[in-house]
C-alpha cells in the first residue's frame, strides 16, 4: 500500500466505490457494553445482545450519509444476522438482509468459525455486482478475513478476485463526533 496522507487515501477509495463492483467489509458501530451481552444472539430478542448506543445509532446514519454525499452506489447490504450488525446495516444504508456468512465468530466452535469465515471469504470474491456489496460484521470476522482491524464503524474497501480471493485496497475510518 502506497504512503499518501489520509485524506488522500480516502479521496482515492471514495473514488474505487464510485466505480462500482467493491465489496465494502464493515464493523459495526459503537456499541453499549452496559447491557446485554456480546456473544449471545437471541432471535428477535434484542435486549439480550450489546446493542448501539446513542453515539453508535449517530456513527452508523453518519457513514449513510458520507456514501450519498460521494454518490456511492449501494447493492445488496448483508449484516450477521446480530442486532447490532443489522441496526447499524439498517442506520447507514436504510436496508440489511441477514447472512450467517457474517456470524460473531467468537461465539462458535472453531470448526464452524472456519467455515463462516470461509463463507464469507468466497462472498467476497465472487462479486461481481454493478454497485457494492457492504458486508457488516464484527471485529473477529475482519481480522480473520483482513487480518486486521478497524475501529467500529470502520470498514476495509475489497476489490474481489474470483472464488474466494480478494484484495484490500484499503480503509476508511468513520470518526465519531
Amino acid at each position: 500500500m502506497s504512503t499518501v496522507t489520509p485524506v488522500k487515501a480516502d479521496e482515492t477509495l471514495w473514488a474505487a466505490l464510485k466505480q462500482g463492483g467493491k465489496v465494502v467489509l464493515m464493523r459495526h458501530a459503537q456499541v453499549d457494553r452496559s447491557k446485554g451481552n456480546g456473544t449471545r444472539h437471541t432471535p428477535d430478542d434484542c435486549s439480550k445482545e450489546f446493542n448501539l448506543s446513542p453515539a453508535g445509532r449517530a456513527q452508523a446514519k453518519k457513514v449513510g450519509e458520507l456514501f450519498r454525499k460521494h454518490g456511492i452506489a449501494i447493492g445488496d447490504v448483508l449484516a450477521s444476522p446480530y442486532c447490532r450488525t443489522m441496526d447499524t446495516a439498517k442506520l447507514a444504508f436504510g436496508k440489511a438482509k441477514a447472512s450467517e456468512a457474517l456470524r460473531l465468530i467468537e461465539a462458535l466452535p472453531p470448526a464452524q468459525a472456519e467455515q463462516i469465515t470461509a463463507q464469507a471469504m468466497k462472498l467476497i470474491g465472487e462479486y461481481r455486482g454493478k454497485g457494492n456489496l457492504v458486508l457488516v460484521t464484527h471485529e473477529p470476522n475482519i481480522i480473520a478475513l483482513a487480518f486486521e482491524t478497524v475501529e467500529t464503524g470502520g470498514m476495509f474497501v475489497l476489490i474481489p478476485k474470483g472464488a474466494d480471493q480478494f484484495d484490500v485496497l484499503g480503509r476508511l475510518t468513520v470518526h465519531r463526533d
